[in-house]
């Protein structure tokens, strides 16, 4: 362990801690983004993905005990545990397919993370879903397993899930717990998923996002604290634009240095 955390400077240890606390604000203001924005950078920071996407799942673990904790008298596990099942089973797939990329470079392993984040931009920004009463049953077994998916191999699970909420007719704070009950699940089997995977790696992954709980902690403090009062709109607007700079940066800079 000691050998490998040498491996990174002290640079990039503070480096992460920004990261972490931005990612953290990020998340708490707009409700998504602590992967999208956090891992790439890390990953374009020199961090082996091994070792980012477990420093970012730390954040996104915490946030949602935080946010399901606040918001217990409004959890729906009755209701939950079907899709949350669907959603585990998932998960090794995506881990499998990390792997896979993994074994091709570093460089792969970017670009497809920076895939990933253009083509959620790219849903979040196009596809506007309106709140039915009936959804048919067929979209849990569309939008959980994709979430599942995408949750293994890169640890942005959040966007399919959210999609599938926005098209009940719920109230935002039944929403909103619901997600946090969602985040919460997926993220403890994918914690587990990392260490039997990446071993080493993830453990020094996790340890980093563990250090950095202070700056977590002050990111979602701050992003509830200054989130209500900015306009929603133009927030989710920038948000989205610096998803894109960030995705597009991931996937064109190891082609531009070769």
């Amino acid at each position: 362990m000691y050998e490998l955390a040498t491996e990174y400077e002290i640079w990039q240890y503070l480096l992460a801690g920004v990261i972490l606390l931005g990612s953290s604000l990020l998340q708490a203001v707009i409700g998504f983004g602590a992967g999208g924005f956090g891992i790439p950078l890390l990953l374009m920071s020199g961090f082996d993905h091994r070792v980012a996407i477990p420093i970012i799942v730390m954040t996104s673990m915490t946030q949602s005990l935080i946010g399901s904790v606040r918001l217990r008298k409004h959890s729906q596990w009755k209701m939950a545990w079907r899709p949350a099942l669907i959603r585990i089973s998932i998960i090794p797939l995506g881990g499998f397919l990390l792997v896979l990329v993994g074994r091709m470079g570093a460089q792969y392993v970017r670009q497809a993370i920076g895939g990933v984040l253009l083509l959620i931009v790219f849903i979040k920004w196009r596809i506007k879903v309106e709140p039915t009463h009936e959804l048919p049953t067929f979209w849990i077994w569309v939008a959980f397993p994709i979430s599942g998916i995408l949750l293994g191999f890169c640890g942005m699970g959040g966007p399919a899930v959210a999609l599938w909420v926005m098209a009940q007719p719920w109230s935002a704070i039944r929403s909103r717990a619901f997600l946090f009950n969602m985040l919460v699940t997926g993220m403890v089997p994918l914690t587990i998923q990392l260490i039997i995977l990446f071993k080493t790696q993830a453990l020094l992954g996790l340890m980093i996002g563990a250090a950095g709980l202070p700056l977590i902690f002050l990111g979602t403090w701050l992003g509830i604290s200054t989130g209500d009062k900015l306009p929603r709109k133009q927030l989710n607007t920038a948000s989205l634009i610096v998803l894109t700079l960030i995705a597009i940066s991931a996937i064109l800079t190891p082609l531009l240095t070769g």
